[in-house]
């Protein structure tokens, strides 16, 4: 699909500018599109992600973060 590559395309970007600045880079776009016809992933309107979604891609950032903040102690 064209908007997928558009997608992979703007993530291999960001996360080289995120990368080079020294930051962490988490991709949630691999949990997102495994989700992909899962309802229980967007609220009523079919685009907003819902809670569980939050959820999984905070489970995804979460292994980052802790690094992130042990680093800096």
């Amino acid at each position: 699909a064209p908007v997928a590559g558009d997608i992979d395309r703007f993530n291999e970007v960001n996360q080289e500018e995120t990368q080079s600045t020294g930051a962490r880079y988490v991709d949630v776009t691999g949990r997102s599109r495994s989700a992909a016809g899962d309802r229980g992933s967007v609220v009523g309107d079919g685009l907003h992600p819902s809670g569980g979604m939050y959820e999984a891609w905070a489970r995804l950032a979460l292994p980052e973060a802790v690094a992130a903040l042990k680093s800096s102690w």
